[in-house]
């Protein structure tokens, strides 16, 4: 990834520019730009074992057939709690790496303000 900011001032004028008028003239050619179809389905209190799909017992036939058409999460990883969990998702890190390490309202006070936590 290029860091913008090391760069001339004028870089980030240009490359705004650059996409603009990118996306003006595709636009004005016609050029139709089809548009994903995302569905992201997100369960509470389950775990592999409870969706057909990904080898489970249990009989999921709706969200099998959808994972047939569809992509999988094959590497996601969880946390116990929903804001890491979802920082993890949005971000595609873990959610230490974008500063969700806990929920602030379940820390011990001995570990409130504390880096480490």
């Amino acid at each position: 990834m290029i860091d913008l900011r090391s760069h001339c001032p004028w870089t980030r004028l240009i490359l705004l520019l650059s996409l603009s008028a990118w996306g003006l003239l595709s636009a004005a050619a016609g050029i139709a730009q089809p548009q994903p179809n995302i569905v992201l389905i997100v369960v509470d209190d389950a775990a592999l074992m409870d969706l057909g799909a990904y080898g489970g017992e249990a009989r999921t036939p709706h969200i099998d057939a959808l994972a047939e058409r569809g992509a999988l999460f094959t590497h996601y990883r969880t946390s116990p709690l929903c804001a890491p969990s979802r920082a993890m998702l949005l971000t595609g890190l873990n959610n230490h790496q974008t500063g969700v390490a806990s929920i602030p309202e379940i820390l011990p006070q001995e570990h409130k303000n504390n880096p480490a936590t």
